[in-house]
């Protein structure tokens, strides 16, 4: 999980606030980071931070006890479906079973992580006529009844002087193969069957025992699934091949996951440090579709204890006022749509004594 905290420049029309004061200390401040204006303090009973990037402003977010994910395409915590997208050129184990075996032949496969890719490719390349099966393959270790893929490359060819054999790259649900693209030859004759045979981003849904298949949006067809809760699998197989321009090979962007219907939190570290506050104002900056929600919680002493508001953003909470007051946040963030997702782009407060 990756969690960042700091700023970003922000419109600052979405940051409307009910109280002036408030309202105008964040149009300064946003004017103050993207550079209109050459210095800028806020009083010290008003907070405001984007949340973006790991050069934090007042180091904002607490990593440890915060269990959103970030996502760095929408520049806000949110609860992320990214799987995982390959950038570290290193097959997390974590997340993937990872299959290389080869029966009766010699071993031209591959299988890493390069460019951003995942790369799987398997041929045989039996120059002695071998019969064999080479394969390369990884299985998600996690399931899910909804999954998008992005598949960047994809080949698939065949050939050999005796009578059988085949080439093929297949993705599966559970156990169940879901698209593949295979080329074989029957006698004398070579054949393509099988309906992946094109790159795009593809998604499958489950509902029930029916899994709807799409590709860059269009329904592309529907498919009967017993696994209750299943992986994700990517396969190439090669078999008795001759030439090492054959087999299959498939070269994948990203994996994502639909997005958990488990609550997850962004927490801040202190915000306000001082004596006797009686109450403070929460707003947000947000994305929340239909389905999704984000509240608050308030600590007033560092994070030890927490008043579980469920209060919505844009609320005064009553405090007790005593010495020594650390106040800190803490956001709910919730969905029970596994397609949508709330987004928590920054925050700002107000404190009164």
């Amino acid at each position: 999980m990756a969690i960042k905290a700091g700023y970003s420049i922000e419109d600052s029309d979405v940051w409307k606030i009910i109280g002036t004061a408030l309202h105008s200390h964040i149009t300064l401040k946003l004017a103050y980071m993207n550079g209109e204006i050459s210095s800028f303090d806020l009083p010290e009973n008003i907070f405001v931070d984007s949340i973006y990037n790991a050069s934090g402003d007042n180091n904002t977010i607490n990593t440890t006890d915060t269990t959103a994910e970030f996502d760095s395409e929408l520049k806000a915590y949110v609860k992320s479906n990214m799987y995982d997208d390959f950038e570290d050129g290193i097959i997390d184990t974590n997340k993937w079973n990872v299959y290389s075996h080869v029966y009766d032949g010699a071993d031209y496969s591959v299988l890493e992580e390069t460019s951003g890719q995942l790369h799987i490719y398997a041929n045989i390349d039996c120059a002695s006529y071998e019969s064999g099966v080479s394969t390369q393959s990884v299985t998600s270790l996690e399931t899910s009844n909804r999954w998008k893929f992005k598949i960047a490359y994809l080949s698939v060819d065949f050939s050999t002087s005796d009578n059988y054999g085949y080439a093929q790259a297949a993705i599966y649900y559970g156990s169940t193969r879901i698209l593949y693209r295979k080329r074989y030859k029957s006698g004398t004759e070579y054949y393509y069957e099988g309906d992946l045979t094109q790159t795009g981003e593809y998604e499958f849904i489950r509902e029930g025992t029916t899994l709807y298949v799409y590709k860059n949006g269009s329904l592309m067809k529907t498919v009967t699934v017993t696994d209750s809760d299943a992986a994700i699998k990517f396969e190439c197989i090669d078999s008795n091949s001759e030439s090492s321009g054959d087999g299959a090979e498939i070269k994948i962007d990203y994996v994502k996951k639909a997005y958990s219907t488990t609550d997850e939190y962004v927490v801040t570290n202190s915000i306000f440090s001082g004596d006797n506050y009686s109450s403070i104002f929460v707003y947000a900056h947000t994305s929340i579709p239909s389905g999704t929600s984000i509240t608050f919680d308030v600590s007033q002493d560092g994070g030890n204890t927490w008043t579980s508001t469920n209060n919505n953003l844009g609320s005064v909470v009553v405090l007790t006022p005593q010495a020594g007051m650390d106040i800190r946040l803490r956001f709910k963030l919730s969905t029970t749509d596994n397609t949508q997702t709330p987004v928590l782009y920054g925050i700002a407060a107000q404190v009164w004594t």
